[in-house]
């Protein structure tokens, strides 16, 4: 039980430097966290933008843009709603459940596929999982959407937030998840030579405040480093 290798991911090490405390009673002592209705709602946005981004859903998809709805595919309205019953909210209004449709809009709007700029879209959901032995760590993560520019050189890394605020400066300075998903990035795609990492606000109160950070992927990975060693 003590040599078992355990996977960070980047909420994990937010929540450990956060407050170490709540952590451990978290994931150590399993003690039951208190409802977030907020992280419910992004919970239902991711599932239904990775259903929207497949290949064999674009009719899906091609009937929300025509009535800039999620009303106007019925299956996917479906499927929104049954992941809202599921979630068991404790808001469970239709002004909620309209929050969560307006969400995953402002998702649809922002260049969806990534075709500005000639972008190469990649498969939704892109999972990683990194083990280092000097210095030793085990890192794991999902990549919500990436894209390729400039023949592969650059890659740029969107990650939906759904949070009710946007990031303070000292949130994004050394970012662990940004740099974490870097490091992802020189592991899965070793030739891309810029990374851009896009957090992409879907609250509608937060449309000017979509963030972007661009990364040379060689200093992020000696970032990376000294973030574990120390």
């Amino acid at each position: 039980m003590g040599n078992k290798k355990i996977a960070l991911s980047a909420s994990t090490m937010k929540g450990l430097s956060d407050c170490s405390w709540l952590h451990w009673c978290k994931k150590h002592l399993m003690l039951p966290e208190k409802n977030n209705d907020g992280a419910r709602r992004g919970s239902i946005c991711h599932a239904v933008l990775e259903y929207l981004q497949h290949d064999k859903h674009s009719d899906n998809h091609g009937r929300i843009m025509d009535a800039d709805s999620v009303e106007g595919d019925e299956a996917t309205l479906r499927l929104v709603k049954r992941h809202f019953e599921i979630a068991d909210m404790d808001d469970k209004s239709n002004k909620n459940l309209q929050l969560v449709k307006d969400m995953i809009m402002i998702g649809l709007n922002h260049d969806f596929f990534c075709l500005e700029d000639d972008g190469k879209l990649g498969h939704a959901e892109q999972e990683f999982l990194i083990e280092s032995s000097d210095p030793e760590y085990l890192i794991r993560g999902y990549i919500d959407k990436h894209a390729f520019y400039d023949n592969g050189d650059t890659i740029k890394i969107i990650d939906y937030k759904t949070s009710k605020k946007r990031f303070k400066k000292n949130e994004l300075d050394g970012n662990p998840q940004a740099m974490m998903y870097s490091l992802a990035t020189k592991t899965l795609w070793p030739d891309v030579k810029k990374t851009i990492f896009n957090f992409l606000f879907l609250k509608p109160d937060l449309q000017d405040k979509s963030l972007s950070l661009l990364m040379n992927n060689s200093v992020v990975l000696n970032i990376m480093f000294r973030v574990f060693i120390n």
